[in-house]
């Protein structure tokens, strides 16, 4: 399974939505993601890629898409 599938998978499975997330909805606009959402994403992305996310990255910008989230853990070595 591709990075983007696995964070939709995790998103989808913590969200309280009934349909599920796309890879270019705003995450943050949208209500997806809140502040313990975000933290619960970054949590995640440590235990399943092996990628510890700089609390300077965590940012509106890097959460904003799940394409955004992607390439935060791409850049990050995965």
């Amino acid at each position: 399974m591709d990075i983007d599938q696995k964070i939709i998978q995790f998103i989808n499975s913590i969200a309280d939505r009934a349909s599920p997330v796309s890879p270019e909805e705003d995450l943050l606009d949208s209500g997806v993601l809140d502040s313990l959402a975000m933290l619960q994403l970054v949590e995640f992305i440590s235990a399943e890629f092996g990628v510890e996310i700089d609390p300077d990255a965590i940012t509106p910008e890097n959460f904003a898409t799940v394409a955004t989230v992607t390439r935060l853990v791409q850049s990050h070595g995965k």
